[in-house]
């Protein structure tokens, strides 16, 4: 392994003719051995400038210099960290080194710590202090200072005497009285931070070269007169862009901003020439007169007198009708005994009365909700009604479900999703406190068909006096024996025992010597042919067995915040059960939800608006 060791020499060069463009560069020369041997040839270097021997910060950029050559182990090179990197304190010099050939340096240890030069440069700085006086040495004081030229002078000057002056110069001293003589011209800002007194009474403000407008105060003028303008603006920020008021030439004043007050001063107020902006928790009129607020309390409710809003805008925050705003609500309506309807909508112009809308989310609320949290167990929590002859109380469209009803009863009372009622009653989704019905009702169950004509048709379901599964198949006599096995869905879901056997219908569909079924269990039978034939005979088969008993699913599961409790449907001991009727304290089973008449108390809209 090749071993490199450096010895370093500071080197500063400079002459009296070099010292006026002296720069922040200094020479630096080293000797290199390789493997304790003087190095020769062609090296790589890179400088680093650090402030203590090991660790700590980098003080500006790494230098590198390459293609430097090395002759009985000494090198010489020219570095410049720049005159902010040695500002007295200990400054330590990092080197590594390489051939040209290698890709790695190798970093030199120790850091050679730069000593100051043997002999004094001069600073950079000093030629500033080549205008000073001679006997300036060291410092400067107000002894040492022969004359300025005031011409010389610049930037700020501190407060001062302002000397004796003479009668062909005029001047200003700031720390005794003054007087100031003949016309001066102030071309940029003036501040005055005390009085200003003039002793003609005379104060003329007038841009350079414009004599047709000017502000004028003097002893002959009552207060201000403003010369040649087209009105008088008080105005905000630098550029007056911000105006706060502006009296024209005609004599009115324009306002704008925020004022504060109580108003006592202004009378004879006229509301019609008050055509935009808000009014505040204002009031318009007087006595039982109509006004508007945004204070709800007792002390200070609405007006009871009608009030009408002509035109269209817009409520920026919540409010309430009747009563105190609701929680979470941006309009609360509260209805009362002798107004029942806390909200109506009315249409005339074919349109809707109410129309309620959710435009974007993934909210859970409706567009249009109703709730009823009453005692009645006959009203409901929406009521639609039809009064034409022909119609829907309540049309439903959606895009996967036009309707969807679900039941909140869940104690075991009868209950029913959907209760409809055309002269005779038909219940959807309902259970009777034993079996749970998908639908029951007077009628028929029956679909509709299609002939080649394509004449439609209706079809009837058969019906039976008990809860039937029924399933089909075919089966053949092999040496005159076949075993059935039924469909494992269709045994899971029959009862078969003593009491509930399994009916078997055969149709041969060959010649033999007849059949007989035996074995039925809920999972198959048995099909022997009879006097012990051997026939080998296909025949079809029929079976109808009573529905089991079911327990309904969802037990203690939680649909649309509903807990589902358990229930079993009883169906296997059913035969044409009599018919349970509601009683007329079930809140579940509501008849017709009777909506009582309108009473309107200022006579707008008859009694039959809303009947059913």
């Amino acid at each position: 392994m090749q071993k490199l060791i450096i010895t370093a020499v500071l080197i500063f060069v400079c002459s009296a003719s070099a010292t006026l463009a002296q720069t922040t560069a200094f020479n630096y020369q080293g000797h290199l051995t390789s493997n304790s041997s003087a190095a020769n040839g062609s090296y790589d270097f890179q400088f680093a400038l650090y402030d203590v021997l090991t660790g700590g910060a980098q003080i500006g950029s790494t230098l590198t210099k390459t293609a430097i050559t090395v002759t009985g182990g000494v090198f010489t090179i020219s570095l410049d960290f720049g005159s902010n990197a040695f500002p007295g304190t200990d400054r330590y010099l990092e080197i590594a080194v390489k051939k040209p050939i290698d890709a790695v340096y190798v970093t030199l240890a120790p850091r050679q710590q730069i000593t100051s030069s043997p002999y004094s440069i001069r600073t950079l700085s000093a030629t500033f202090a080549d205008s000073l006086s001679s006997a300036c040495v060291a410092c400067v004081t107000n002894a040492q200072i022969n004359s300025v030229d005031g011409s010389k002078i610049s930037g700020k000057v501190a407060i001062a005497n302002g000397g004796t002056g003479s009668t062909t110069q005029n001047f200003v001293d700031l720390s005794s009285n003054q007087n100031v003589g003949g016309n001066k011209l102030f071309t940029g800002s003036t501040q005055f931070n005390a009085s200003l007194n003039l002793n003609d009474n005379l104060l003329l403000f007038r841009q350079t070269g414009d004599t047709n407008h000017a502000i004028l105060y003097s002893s002959n003028v009552n207060g201000l007169e403003f010369r040649g303008f087209s009105g008088f603006k008080w105005a905000t920020g630098s550029s007056g862009a911000s105006q706060a008021m502006f009296l024209d030439p005609n004599g009115n004043l324009n306002l704008t901003g925020t004022y504060t007050g109580n108003g006592s001063g202004l009378t004879s107020l006229n509301a019609s020439n008050i055509t935009s902006g808000t009014l505040n928790s204002a009031r318009i009129g007087s006595g039982s007169g109509n006004y508007i607020q945004n204070i709800l309390t007792t002390a200070t409710a609405q007006s009871g007198a009608n009030f009408h809003i002509d035109g269209s805008g817009r409520i920026d925050s919540q409010f309430s009708v009747g009563g105190a705003l609701k929680n979470g609500d941006t309009v609360s309506v509260i209805s009362s005994s002798g107004r029942p309807f806390a909200l109506n909508g009315y249409s005339s112009f074919n349109g809707a009365g109410v129309y309620g809308e959710v435009s974007a989310g993934n909210t859970q609320y409706p567009a249009i909700f109703g709730l009823y949290k009453g005692s009645n167990p006959l009203s409901a929590g929406v009521v639609g009604s039809n009064t034409n002859t022909t119609g829907a109380g309540i049309i439903a469209v959606g895009p996967t479900t036009g309707l969807s009803a679900t039941v909140t009863d869940q104690t075991g009372t009868p209950t029913q999703a959907l209760y409809t009622d055309n002269g005779f009653i038909v219940r959807v989704n309902y259970w009777d406190g034993t079996t749970q019905y998908k639908i029951q009702g007077n009628g028929v169950v029956s679909t509709l068909v299609q002939d080649t004509a394509q004449q439609t048709h209706v079809m009837f379901a058969p019906e039976a006096p008990e809860v039937l599964f029924e399933d089909y198949g075919v089966g053949k006599l092999v040496n005159g024996r076949a075993k059935i096995e039924l469909d494992p869905v269709f045994s899971t879901n029959i009862t078969v025992n003593d009491s509930h056997p399994l009916r078997v219908f055969i149709q041969l569909e060959g010649d033999c010597n007849g059949v007989f079924v035996t074995s039925k269990t809920s999972t198959g039978f048995e099909v022997i042919e009879l006097a012990n034939g051997q026939s080998n005979v296909q025949f079809s088969w029929h079976v109808v067995a009573n529905r089991a008993d079911e327990e309904l699913k969802g037990s203690g599961t939680q649909v649309n915040g509903i807990t589902i409790r358990k229930r079993v449907s009883r169906y296997a001991d059913l035969r044409a059960p009599v018919q349970k009727e509601a009683s007329s304290t079930a809140p579940a089973i509501p008849a017709k939800s009777p909506v009582p008449e309108r009473q309107d108390n200022d006579g707008a809209h008859s009694g039959n608006d809303l009947k059913r």
